[in-house]
């Protein structure tokens, strides 16, 4: 923990080793949190908030930072929220106390760390870890895929391997995967994502999606690409889109980011529709019909780059979307809340600093043990 903390702080001010490069990679790789926390230590050394790493009076600038970030973030008391509580005290007291407050491990794997698996047709399972760079074989000991960065890259010799495979992409975690016609799909937490090894010649390219992902899809008139979800199948031949299709949401949603694309409902009563760039389809639970809006898609890809983006939906919508992105399991005894909307922007801030935000506007008590929070009414 001492080398990584001494690390960082090299390679803050760029007085780092070609050896001690390679360690802060590795370590980078091993999990989102790491990604998110060195993002953070980044942002608050720009906004010159480390000024005073090595000081022992930790609490003491907790309070001073803390006071000098609540007075930029202002809210209301309604239903907007701003990202809070990204405090540079936070790290001050890390680096003093060998970053502790979060918890940060040896490089390595612990049983605790959520593992996205590859299921190679119906046979072996593979776990994914993106600081690994290797081969991926079938039960035939034929390569079909490797790492490559942080991405999982489909090259199998077999051109002929048309096998169904299955990625699962835990909460916590997300993927890049990029398949055998180059297409891209980036996978987000809590996703699952059936695919061929390679697509067949002449005949549509077409892979299942319980989740969300974000298609780039690679143009091929003669073969287009469908992607089934449980409510919809969208069909395109090139183009960019984010699609939306969780298990247990009220509604799924396809963006159009460019290019167009078709949107058809399994439920045949219900008439398809074909979008342009900056449209959005939505199916709601129940309802019978495409909902198709203008607007700015940008929102439905944020994900990607860690964000999370809220507007105007109930609290408990929020509690899904929080316990996909930082993989804990909410229980809401406050029922007051649960149908209480809310706009908010979040990315790097800890669950912590989330929770904390949303009892600004709106009181309640939470209490976090391991990966569990348990949300309760406010003392009176």
């Amino acid at each position: 923990m001492d080398q990584i903390n001494d690390i960082l702080i090299k390679k803050l001010h760029n007085r780092h080793t070609e050896e001690e490069e390679r360690m802060f990679q590795s370590w980078i790789l091993e999990s989102k949190e790491n990604s998110d926390f060195y993002k953070k230590l980044k942002r608050l050394k720009k906004e010159n908030d480390l000024y005073r790493i090595n000081q022992i009076d930790t609490d003491k600038a907790w309070q001073e930072i803390l006071t000098k970030h609540l007075e930029k973030k202002k809210l209301t008391n309604k239903i907007v929220l701003k990202r809070v509580l990204a405090s540079a005290a936070v790290f001050i007291g890390v680096i003093a106390l060998g970053i502790s407050y979060y918890n940060l491990k040896q490089i390595g794997n612990t049983p605790e760390e959520p593992i996205i698996t590859l299921q190679i047709g119906k046979g072996k399972t593979n776990n994914i870890i993106l600081s690994e760079q290797k081969e991926i074989l079938n039960h035939e000991g034929d390569a079909i895929a490797k790492k490559v960065g942080s991405d999982l890259v489909f090259q199998p010799i077999n051109k002929k391997d048309y096998s169904i495979n299955t990625v699962h992409v835990p909460n916590g975690k997300t993927l890049n995967i990029i398949l055998s016609d180059s297409t891209s799909i980036h996978i987000n937490a809590g996703s699952t994502l059936k695919f061929p090894t390679n697509f067949e010649k002449d005949k549509k390219r077409v892979v299942t999606l319980e989740g969300e992902g974000f298609f780039n899809v690679t143009k091929n008139k003669e073969q287009p690409f469908i992607v089934k979800t449980t409510a919809l199948d969208i069909t395109v031949l090139g183009t960019q889109f984010n699609v939306n299709a969780y298990a247990n949401n009220l509604n799924s949603n396809i963006a159009l980011i460019e290019g167009s694309v078709k949107v058809s409902s399994k439920n045949k009563n219900i008439k398809g529709t074909q979008l342009a760039p900056n449209q959005t389809a939505t199916l709601n639970v129940g309802s019978n019909n495409i909902d198709v809006k203008n607007e700015d898609v940008s929102k439905y890809t944020a994900w990607i780059e860690g964000k999370l983006i809220i507007e105007a939906i109930p609290f408990s919508e929020i509690i899904k979307q929080l316990e996909r992105k930082y993989n804990v399991t909410i229980v809401n005894n406050n029922k007051a809340l649960e149908d209480q909307n809310f706009t908010a922007s979040f990315d790097i801030e800890t669950i912590d600093e989330v929770m904390e935000a949303f009892k600004i506007s709106v009181p309640f008590e939470y209490k976090i043990q391991g990966k569990e929070i348990t949300i309760t009414n406010p003392e009176k």
